[in-house]
């Protein structure tokens, strides 16, 4: 089974409906229990893609000799800032 991607937004909108659903009464526990491991594992995506990116700033620095705190305001004064870095 194959599972489609959705946009943020859209995401976004189903979240909005559910959310207005369960003002309105009392959610089920299974409603708990799955929305806490949801969000458990969208903030364990998260962290992996943090690590993923402080590796590949590391390996940057090290590559240039030059950090982070160095390369980001010289780049932003000169013009030069991409929309990768931001």
């Amino acid at each position: 089974m194959e599972i489609e991607r959705s946009s943020s937004a859209d995401i976004a909108q189903r979240l909005d409906r559910l959310a207005k659903f369960y003002r309105h009464g009392p959610a089920s526990a299974w409603m708990g229990r799955t929305l806490e491991k949801v969000l458990a594992y969208e903030a364990d995506v998260c962290r992996k893609q943090l690590d993923e990116c402080m590796t590949d700033l590391a390996a940057f620095e090290q590559t240039y000799s030059l950090s982070s705190e160095e390369f980001l305001p010289a780049t932003s004064r000169a013009g030069q800032m991409t929309a990768w870095i931001m």
